[in-house]
C-alpha cells in the first residue's frame, strides 16, 4: 500500500517497454506497462554509482539516476523506463522502503542509464 506521502512525491508519470522473444530470439522492445507512477529521477551517489559501474564490467562512463514506484509493478533489470518519450535502460530493480532501516517490497527502487542523447533530467 502507498502511503498518502508518497503518492504525492510519485508525480511522474512513466511508462514501460520489454524486449519480446521471437523464434527464441529477444526482439524489439515493445510497450509493457502504461501509467507508472513515479518520482522525478535523480543522480545516485559518486560512490555507489563507481561501485555499481564496476559490477556491471562498464569502463566507459555511465550516469545512472534512480527512480522510486510502488512494488506493485512488474519492472525488471532490462526493461526500459519511458520519461516524456525518453528512454532510460533500467539497469537494476530493488526493494525499496520508506521507513528507514526496513527493506521491504512496498515500492521499487529503480537503476536507470541516462541516455547519451538527454542534455537534462526531468525534474517537475
Amino acid at each position: 500500500m502507498i502511503s498518502h506521502s508518497m503518492s504525492r512525491m510519485m508525480r511522474i508519470e512513466a511508462s514501460t517497454k520489454r524486449a519480446s522473444m521471437v523464434s527464441g530470439k529477444r526482439g524489439a522492445p515493445v510497450e509493457y506497462l502504461a501509467s507508472i507512477m513515479c518520482m522525478p529521477l535523480d543522480p545516485i551517489g559518486m560512490a555507489e554509482s563507481r561501485d555499481r559501474l564496476q559490477r556491471m564490467g562498464l569502463e566507459s562512463p555511465v550516469d545512472l539516476y534512480q527512480t522510486v514506484t510502488s512494488g506493485d509493478h512488474d519492472v525488471i533489470k532490462g526493461d526500459i523506463l519511458v520519461v516524456s518519450d525518453v528512454d532510460y535502460p533500467i539497469r537494476d530493480v530493488e526493494p525499496w522502503s520508506a521507513e528507514l532501516g526496513t527493506v521491504g517490497a512496498d515500492y521499487l527502487r529503480l537503476i536507470v542509464e541516462k541516455n547519451s542523447r538527454v542534455d537534462e533530467v526531468i525534474h517537475l
